[in-house]
């Protein structure tokens, strides 16, 4: 029952990001393993494993629910297919112009060709 998996998102979920590691069995994502909710302006690069169901972003999509400009990194997760947003490599995962309508003016921060993107709360004193 894909109800009692943990990684459940029934919310509404924008602006974040996971850099970890996740290691399981099945319906398994970089940020959600099972989506019934919305997904914006949100990636992921960290390493994923596992068997069943496994995305880059999103391991499984249930019903017509919304992911948008949302992205992980193909390369460091090792997968190459989610059930919503867009892979991209390293490289432009590094790269402001890959995060369409983002905004990196009051909410993101990144070093252009050095980094992921951050919050920029993160480093408010």
């Amino acid at each position: 029952d894909v109800y009692k998996r943990q990684g459940l998102n029934r919310c509404s979920i924008w602006d974040c990001y996971f850099t970890g590691e996740v290691v399981g069995s099945s319906l398994l994502g970089g940020v959600v393993g099972v989506n019934e909710g919305y997904l914006t302006h949100c990636y992921c690069a960290c390493k994923i494993q596992g068997k069943n169901k496994v995305g880059g972003l999103v391991g499984h999509q249930d019903y017509e629910k919304t992911i948008s400009h949302s992205y992980w990194d193909i390369e460091t997760s090792g997968v190459y297919t989610s059930a919503g947003g867009e892979g991209k490599t390293t490289s432009e995962m590094k790269r402001k112009n890959t995060y369409k309508e983002w905004d990196f003016n009051d909410v993101w921060t990144i070093k252009e060709g050095m980094s992921y993107p951050t919050l920029k709360w993160q480093y408010k004193k």
